[in-house]
């Protein structure tokens, strides 16, 4: 028998249909932000006192393109898990004492009541975006314009987090990282709430609320002024395009990062170890 959950339990989320198929531009930014997350888990991995874990379940291969019946199971399972549980930050952080050197590196597949255990130990969750971008170039670019690069948050995941947040007793620091080829950036995920509240009532410089007009989702950008340097890079990644075939016949061309290896900033690394994991 699987314990229960030990939180108060909030009303399971009511979330759209789930996508029928993956476009080619959606395809493309999930690669992207894989690669991303590893770059990410490999700087916190070469900590001697940190430790990151794979737990978003997001990821594309040719099964899921090439199968419609695999597609639909994997996505289907994916909003089962995040009405009932919240979105899944992509990775989770822990201090290496707490988590047995045997806990798998990727547990993004297994259901949430198998690994509740490992993911309280956890100190934090990283929600990780990426950018086709090279930061401090762009910024010689359009700086003096006044442009800045931003943290891009889905308005829709912003209640999701926020669900699973709740589902482990509101004890999760978690936080928006967002990687560029040449550094990355953070900020806390009460950050992001507080900017977006104080947007309400009064002008918030480099900051940005927008509607797609196909799709009707929302989007808050966040701009890079209100994040602080978590990664630099030691070598710089090269993007390539990889094809893939999809069920129906279409080949998509994925564009991706490849390569790169980045190092953590001695501040990023203070305030992860000023953390630790609370009793639930």
């Amino acid at each position: 028998m699987v314990e229960e959950f030990p939180c108060i339990k909030s009303e399971p989320l009511e979330l759209p249909r789930p996508p029928a198929r993956a476009s080619e531009a959606f395809l493309s930014t999930i690669a992207q932000g894989m690669w991303a997350e590893e770059k990410l888990m490999e700087a916190i991995n070469s900590s001697p006192h940190l430790r990151a874990i794979k737990y978003g379940q997001s990821r594309y291969n040719h099964e899921l393109i090439s199968s419609k019946e695999a597609w639909k199971e994997y996505v289907t399972k994916v909003y089962s898990q995040m009405s009932k549980f919240g979105k899944r930050p992509d990775i989770l952080i822990f201090r290496k004492e707490d988590v047995p050197a045997d806990t798998p590196q990727d547990i993004s597949e297994k259901e949430e009541e198998e690994i509740k255990d490992i993911v309280f130990k956890s100190i934090a969750g990283i929600e990780c975006r990426s950018s086709s971008y090279y930061y401090d170039e762009y910024v010689k670019a359009r700086g003096k314009e006044g442009k800045e690069l931003s943290i891009t948050v889905k308005e829709e995941d912003i209640e999701r987090l926020i669900k699973w947040r709740k589902t482990y007793c509101g004890s999760k620091p978690l936080f928006y990282l967002q990687l560029f080829f040449d550094k990355g950036f953070f900020i806390s995920f009460d950050e992001v709430l507080e900017i977006i509240n104080q947007a309400k009532t009064r002008k918030v410089k480099h900051y940005r609320f927008e509607v797609d007009r196909k799709t009707g989702k929302a989007t808050y950008f966040i701009g890079m002024s209100h994040a602080k340097v978590c990664l630099i890079a030691i070598e710089h990644p090269k993007v390539i395009a990889k094809s893939i075939k999809a069920w129906d016949g279409k080949v998509y061309a994925i564009r991706t990062p490849e390569g790169g290896k980045f190092k953590l900033t001695e501040e990023f690394v203070k305030m992860l170890l000023s953390l630790r994991p609370k009793s639930t």
